[in-house]
């Protein structure tokens, strides 16, 4: 005889907050109340909590949590559940919701803020891959006061003009792991980001009137010593194709004994 009945069910119930739960510690009881006691399941299972109705979504609702957030990444990052719906409404209404955030952005980034954020950066495609926000804003809104933000800027290039003043520059990279050479019609510090900046170290620079004639240095000297060319190393954000395994010039004299 089974030592159940419907008053031992119940209070075994009661141990727990949810049928699910009920189950998974006593599956004996459990099974007893569905198999033995269907009639009487109202009666012991009565303190569970009832599952919520799932909630219908409509632009109105998806609206309200969207508008909890600065950026649609945002959004979709912390409300993914209630981001997907918008794939059930009319193509009208997902531009409604994205629209909200381009408000934010415009409201966030006003010109004297984006001019603020600009000064940060020296290169134009650091502030483009770090503050896109307010990089299109600027696009966007801000088009005839945009060469007047970023004048401060210079084009990040690696190459550079056979017909201007340029130099030739030698430097030590990750201290001393590897030695490079260049030329640019700029400064050094100018010519790297800060990232590569913090890598690298100036040993020499030579100054030439015309960058062609900075250039046949260059090609001469990585002629030379191409049998010490490192390969294969990305040490750098770029440049990385004349590097040398070690001071081929001997110009170094922290490393040297």
């Amino acid at each position: 005889m089974s030592k159940w009945n419907k008053e031992l069910l119940k209070k075994e119930a009661l141990k727990y907050s949810t049928i699910t739960e009920f189950s998974q510690n006593n599956l004996g009881a459990y099974s007893t109340v569905k198999k033995r006691y269907a009639k009487d399941k109202e009666y012991i299972f009565s303190h569970f909590k009832r599952p919520k109705k799932q909630k219908k979504w409509t632009i109105e609702s998806i609206k309200k949590v969207a508008e909890c957030f600065d950026s649609i990444s945002d959004f979709r990052k912390e409300e993914r559940n209630v981001y997907n719906k918008m794939f059930y409404l009319k193509e009208e209404e997902k531009t409604i919701i994205r629209n909200c955030f381009k408000i934010k952005h415009r409201r966030k980034w006003t010109l004297e803020k984006i001019k603020k954020e600009a000064l940060k950066y020296k290169h134009r495609v650091d502030f483009k891959n770090n503050s896109n926000l307010s990089y299109e804003t600027m696009l966007k809104y801000h088009q005839a006061e945009k060469e007047d933000i970023m004048k401060h800027m210079i084009k990040k290039s690696s190459g550079y003009s056979y017909d201007e003043p340029a130099i030739l520059y030698y430097l030590s990279v990750n201290d001393g792991y590897a030695y490079k050479i260049g030329v640019t019609n700029r400064t050094v510090e100018q010519r790297y980001s800060n990232e590569d900046l913090a890598k690298i170290k100036i040993i020499k620079i030579s100054y030439y009137k015309k960058g062609i004639d900075a250039q046949r240095t260059e090609q001469r000297i990585l002629k030379d010593f191409n049998y010490a060319r490192l390969k294969n190393e990305k040490l750098l954000k770029d440049g990385n194709t004349e590097l040398f395994s070690f001071d081929v010039l001997g110009l170094d004299k922290d490393n040297h004994v």
